[in-house]
């Protein structure tokens, strides 16, 4: 069962089902809805918070992890600039430090190649959003009234989805994959 849950003054939460981390054709439209809450923020409320803080580094992970890890970016080619971190004796879990293998100019190159799929995602998901503004405007009062929407009722939202389009002649998720 799937739902989302409203508590006041906190953040929007996905209840359900955990789906494998998947990389490829998928990642970028999961980048998307991680942007999603920021990009509601700023299309109603013109400007942002720090609410959907999580979210944007989440999706800053998957970013850097398609550029460094997974050599995910055409620019930079097919190379692992930086391996799946191993945990190390003597140093507390979650601390990211490990050695680069790389210079100044390759380090800025990868900041500019995750900052442009973020950057990307998060326009992709501010396109949705506008083209499905009525849509979200009445989900975000029925939320607001009911606090939970089921997966019913999310699944009768879905299927009210303009069918975003214009990016690139492609709808909006399947413009994000490529």
């Amino acid at each position: 069962m799937a739902k989302i849950l409203l508590i006041q003054g906190a953040n929007l939460t996905f209840l359900g089902r955990r789906e494998p981390q998947i990389y490829g054709s998928t990642t970028p439209n999961r980048m998307i809805v991680l942007l999603g809450g920021r990009a509601a923020e700023s299309l109603v409320f013109d400007e942002v918070s720090t609410g959907a803080a999580d979210d944007l580094a989440k999706a800053t992970e998957i970013a850097r992890s398609m550029v460094v890890r997974y050599g995910m970016d055409p620019k930079l080619g097919l190379v692992a600039y930086e391996p799946e971190a191993a945990p190390l004796l003597g140093v507390p879990a979650g601390t990211d430090w490990r050695p680069r293998h790389y210079g100044e100019e390759m380090a800025a190159a990868i900041d500019n190649a995750v900052r442009s799929l973020v950057d990307t995602a998060f326009a992709k998901a501010v396109a949705i959003l506008s083209a499905n503004r009525p849509l979200l405007d009445r989900a975000a009062t029925d939320l607001l009234s009911k606090e939970t929407l089921s997966e019913n009722e999310l699944r009768a939202v879905a299927k009210e989805l303009a069918p975003a389009e214009t990016l690139e002649g492609r709808p909006a998720l399947a413009a994000a994959d490529g």
